[in-house]
């Protein structure tokens, strides 16, 4: 009797849990009626592509493939970087409900207005003064120089991400005046845009100057010269920075007191001095003839002056060969 009575027990319990396995809830998605839609709008949204899509500002479930298919409803283009654009509750709707394939009791629910914010980043301008300072820096070495009327052009926003420069002009170029770089900007190692820099630069150099008023044909002595130190980015180019690179040169103009010195206002100075008596070498293949001659103009080294013959008082013209010998070819 007491082995039965133990069996109904255990049917018993077994029909009372039978009953009571609906009351559990069902797996996730197991309640979703097959062609049901619903979406909640957000009323704001971050994106970060040209275009914006259901996905990016909503909440979309319900069936499956619907759910998909609505992910990829287009909502028109983003807005620019860094900026923030509104749409209307109403017209995301309209844009929804579009789609011939949204079921007529498709859910929507949203705010009075969806507000979309297209994040970007900016490069900091003191970032971009200390690219082109440390350029300077490198071209300049341990000169003195100075920077000024700093200028950047194509600054603008740039998609969020690994952002980095590169400088372009870094071969060597115009380093004084007016010097421009090209800066080059990469987010994610994707070329995304080109920043103009440019500043004045000034140079100050210890520049060879002369002491007192000089004419023309002065050949220099050391005492002539001195150092000043000048902003050689407002002076013409080939300077001189070494007063032996003038000692014993020719001035070829005259010079004011103070006036910076040039390569090109100097010449060599002349070998034959006018008046001064020369050997007139005449050649005529192996016959060399030899007579003398007196200079009518100073004469510098392979430069053609006048001579007169003392003999034949003819005038002759002949190259300098050195202090003493002017060649004249027949």
């Amino acid at each position: 009797m007491k082995q039965g009575t133990g069996k109904i027990g255990r049917c018993f319990l077994c029909w009372m849990l039978l009953l009571a396995l609906p009351l559990f809830p069902a797996a996730p998605g197991a309640s979703v009626k097959k062609g049901s839609l619903s979406i909640e709008v957000m009323e704001r949204a971050r994106v970060r592509g040209k275009k914006i899509f259901l996905r990016d500002v909503a909440r979309i479930t319900g069936d499956e493939t619907l759910v998909k298919r609505a992910e990829m409803i287009p909502m028109g283009f983003s807005p620019r970087l860094g900026k923030e654009r509104m749409i209307t509750a109403g017209k995301v709707e309209s844009l929804i409900r579009a789609r011939p394939w949204v079921p007529g009791d498709a859910v929507i629910t949203s705010g009075r207005a969806l507000h979309v914010l297209r994040p970007g980043q900016e490069v900091d301008q003191k970032l971009l003064r200390d690219i082109f300072e440390k350029e300077m820096k490198e071209r300049h070495g341990g000169a003195e120089y100075g920077i000024s009327r700093f200028r950047i052009r194509g600054r603008r926003p740039y998609p969020v991400g690994k952002l980095t420069l590169t400088v372009m002009d870094n071969l060597p170029g115009r380093n004084t005046g007016n010097v421009s770089l090209t800066v080059s900007v990469t987010v994610d190692g994707k070329l995304r845009g080109k920043i103009g820099l440019t500043g004045w630069v000034d140079r100050f150099e210890r520049v060879v100057c002369v002491k007192k008023d000089l004419p023309r044909n002065t050949v220099l002595k050391r005492r002539d010269l001195r150092l000043v130190r000048l902003n050689v980015s407002r002076l013409p180019g080939n300077i001189l920075l070494d007063k032996e690179e003038a000692v014993g040169k020719r001035l070829t103009q005259s010079v004011r007191s103070g006036k910076h010195l040039r390569g090109s206002m100097l010449g060599e100075p002349p070998l034959i001095k006018k008046g001064a008596r020369v050997n007139i070498v005449a050649m005529r293949g192996r016959v060399k003839v030899i007579t003398k001659g007196i200079a009518r103009r100073d004469g510098v080294k392979g430069k053609q002056i006048e001579v007169k013959n003392i003999s034949s008082k003819k005038i002759v013209t002949g190259r300098v060969v050195d202090g003493r010998t002017v060649e004249v070819l027949f």
